[in-house]
């Protein structure tokens, strides 16, 4: 009897999990009183305003092109933006402008994923244009609990799907990390590329994650310039994450970067005071580059050695390495 390939794809494969309790949701941060980064898509509001917050005037959506002028001297890759979204936010969406992309069902939109579908991503992910699977996974901080068996079963096919055909992996996690991780831990392989998109979890997570798929990597974003992600530059400026593990994206358009801020005002808006960028873009990406700069020249200096200015990180090679990493993981040559 010949197996079918879909059966293949969806069948779960035993192993002995390294969490005690594997698919056991635990109590997310949001939950116990923890602070966390509040940002999501449109459809999923922050809530009423703060007594205190400022009222906000937003930039024209025509000014929020960055002047680098000779501060910046090299093409660099965005790993992590919705483009199309942030395109029609900027009311600028060409047809047709990918050379290569991923595909992937979000937990948001688990609910609607069925065989069609299924179906549909398998035939796209042969395509060489498409060079990963994503990005997938779970969130339990914005998803009612009712949703989270849907969500992990959907992150098992999708799994499957990525295993089967080879191709990198973007996870999408969100105070699920125990989950996340024992899924992971059960479904893909230890030589499998994974990549975690916008790494603001928890160190342990992070270094597990690290040390058991030797070929992933955590993606850095404008929400390292956020004190919800100081752990984060902590483990940079530690060296716990190192610059060949990571990969620099902008998620556009849900995150702008603090530093962008000081950085405009003292270049083309001088009375920058009540307003801000209605949407980060790509453009805003070297802006995490040279806080990724700073954090890692720190590590250099941890041992107490003096560092030549020469030999320490900046804007441009933080960017570099960040390019090189990406073509490694995705198979892609810029």
């Amino acid at each position: 009897m010949v197996r079918s390939p879909l059966a293949h794809l969806t069948r779960a494969i035993p192993r002995k999990s390294l969490f005690k309790d594997p698919l056991n949701p635990y109590t997310p941060r949001s939950k116990r009183g923890i602070k966390v980064i509040r940002y999501a898509p449109a459809e999923f509001p922050k809530g009423p305003k703060k007594v205190h917050e400022v009222d906000w005037k937003l930039i024209p959506r025509a000014e929020h092109k960055i002047e680098w002028g000779g501060y910046l001297t090299m093409k660099y890759i965005d790993t992590h933006t919705h483009l199309h979204s942030t395109l029609q936010q900027m009311k600028d969406a060409p047809s047709n402008i990918l050379d290569s992309f991923t595909i992937g069902a979000h937990p948001y939109n688990a609910a609607a994923y069925d065989n069609a579908v299924h179906n549909s991503f398998l035939k796209t992910l042969h395509h060489k244009q498409c060079v990963a699977l994503g990005e997938c996974g779970l969130d339990y901080f914005r998803t009612d609990s009712s949703t989270w068996p849907t969500q992990r079963e959907v992150f098992i096919r999708q799994l499957g799907v990525a295993v089967f055909l080879r191709k990198p992996i973007l996870v999408y996690t969100r105070d699920a990390e125990r989950d996340t991780f024992s899924i992971l831990h059960d479904h893909v392989p230890i030589d499998h590329k994974l990549h975690i998109q916008s790494f603001t979890g928890s160190r342990e997570f992070g270094l597990k994650v690290l040390r058991h798929w030797p070929n992933s990597t955590l993606g850095i974003t404008g929400t390292i310039t956020y004190s919800g992600s100081y752990h984060v530059a902590e483990m940079i400026e530690e060296g716990e994450i190192p610059l060949n593990r990571m990969m620099l994206g902008s998620k556009s358009p849900f995150i702008v970067p603090k530093p962008i801020y000081p950085y405009i005002a003292k270049t083309t808006r001088p009375k920058l005071k009540t307003e801000k960028f209605a949407l980060g873009h790509s453009g805003m990406l070297p802006i995490v580059a040279e806080v990724v700069a700073g954090l890692a020249n720190k590590a250099l200096k941890k041992d107490g050695k003096w560092v030549k200015d020469d030999f320490l990180h900046k804007m441009d090679s933080i960017l570099k390495n960040s390019n090189e990493v990406a073509e490694k993981f995705f198979g892609i040559k810029v």
